[in-house]
């Protein structure tokens, strides 16, 4: 489901003199397991209060063939008008939709073992192998969202706030800001050591308060994604590229959700990240006003 909407596809003004095109479609997958039965792992996905949980934070329609589903992300004034091609629950489903010159597919198959189920997303659309990496990354990270909802905040309701803004920069410039304790307390705040890999626990001083967290996934050049466990909140950081010049266009994403009742720990979090897409872009490129 996360197809590319169209208000960033309107965007995209690529420069065929720095690249060469594949005329084979591009097909981006990404899997992951989780330790939850197959039933709970396709209501997660089929039904809204489930999907807006750990996905969309908002949605409307349903998962039928033949019908569609809206998905809307209102903090970063994008939705996405998907139909419903193919179901065979609990196993598999797909989606498509019209963007731009070609039809963008996601298929998600879900297959169960026992207590666990292994989930694959593939997500194909046109021939422009520019898009590839991103959408494969930002999958990446979803389905660990997807995992870390079911095994941890299952039936808890999530708070999200989100950011956007857009700059001219290098496509691999702002990744160093993701990751480097000097460069990402610029903007964010100061981690204990370089974030390098998955799985890797820090702190994270935002202001006066510390927080422990978790790398729950770490995708270069694209994006991050930490745990706050004792907030119970995921932050995402994401540079998503929309052109292909050297110093082309492309659009930095904060995304904050926090699961349960956003005591006053979350909210200290929701507090301490407010403006951080525009602290980055001041220190990454040239802002071009989109807010």
């Amino acid at each position: 489901m996360r197809l590319c909407p169209e208000p960033l596809t309107d965007r995209l003004s690529f420069s065929l003199d720095h690249c060469v095109l594949s005329t084979a479609p591009w097909k981006a997958r990404a899997e992951v397991v989780v330790d939850r039965p197959l039933e709970t792992v396709w209501k997660a996905w089929s039904r809204l209060d489930r999907l807006t949980a750990w996905y969309a934070p908002s949605a409307a329609g349903d998962l039928h063939q033949g019908s569609q589903l809206i998905l809307q992300w209102a903090d970063l004034d994008v939705a996405v008008k998907l139909d419903v091609e193919t179901v065979r629950a609990p196993h598999e489903f797909a989606l498509a939709a019209n963007l731009g010159t070609y039809r963008q597919q996601q298929s998600v198959r879900l297959e169960g073992h026992g207590q666990k189920t292994h989930v694959e997303v593939i997500h194909q659309g046109g021939v422009d192998h520019f898009l590839k990496s991103g959408t494969e990354a930002g999958w990446r990270t979803q389905l660990k969202m997807l995992r870390l909802y079911l095994e941890t905040y299952a039936g808890e309701a999530r708070a999200y706030v989100a950011e956007k803004y857009a700059i001219e920069a290098p496509p691999d410039s702002g990744f160093a800001y993701l990751v480097s304790p000097q460069l990402l307390a610029s903007w964010l705040g100061e981690p204990s050591a370089p974030i390098t890999t998955r799985g890797q626990t820090l702190e994270l001083k935002i202001g006066s308060l510390r927080y422990h967290t978790v790398v729950l996934n770490l995708e270069e050049p694209h994006e991050i994604a930490l745990h706050f466990p004792l907030q119970q909140a995921v932050l995402r950081c994401r540079q998503i590229p929309l052109d292909r010049r050297d110093a082309g266009v492309k659009m930095l994403v904060i995304e904050l959700s926090c699961w349960g009742n956003n005591d006053h720990r979350s909210k200290a979090l929701l507090e301490a990240i407010g403006g951080a897409s525009a602290r980055l872009a001041n220190r990454i490129g040239v802002r071009l006003g989109c807010a």
